[in-house]
């Protein structure tokens, strides 16, 4: 699996986890600029860095290394769905996302990494 990316995961203030993408393995276009989150529907949104960017929100630890109730955005799409997550071990977080009930979604698998 070619890896694209690398989200840093941090717990915000009010104690939900959040991600932001902190390393992209083509982080400019084809004339050198940083590539943009123009896939977004808000055209304000569509204008702002991929680095640097938000992707993971909300998501609160619901015991048993299961975490419920997130969001996470798609820039690949500009679509947000759903998150639940579970850690598979100390290296491995199961994401899946998906819109209505968590039958109807995908599930990526997140491995720990070094900057």
């Amino acid at each position: 699996m070619k890896k694209s990316s690398k989200i840093e995961i941090s717990q915000a203030e009010d104690g939900t986890f959040i991600g932001k993408i902190v390393w992209l393995r083509e982080p400019n276009d084809e004339k050198g600029n940083a590539k943009l989150d123009s896939k977004n529907p808000d055209a304000k949104l569509a204008k702002r860095p991929l680095m640097n960017l938000q992707v993971l929100s909300g998501l609160e630890y619901a015991g048993k290394n299961k975490y419920s109730s997130g969001k996470i955005y798609d820039p690949k799409s500009g679509k947000t769905y759903s998150a639940k997550a579970q850690m598979v071990n100390n290296n491995t977080l199961s994401l899946r996302g998906f819109i209505g009930i968590a039958l109807a979604g995908r599930t990526d698998t997140w491995v720990r990494t070094t900057k």
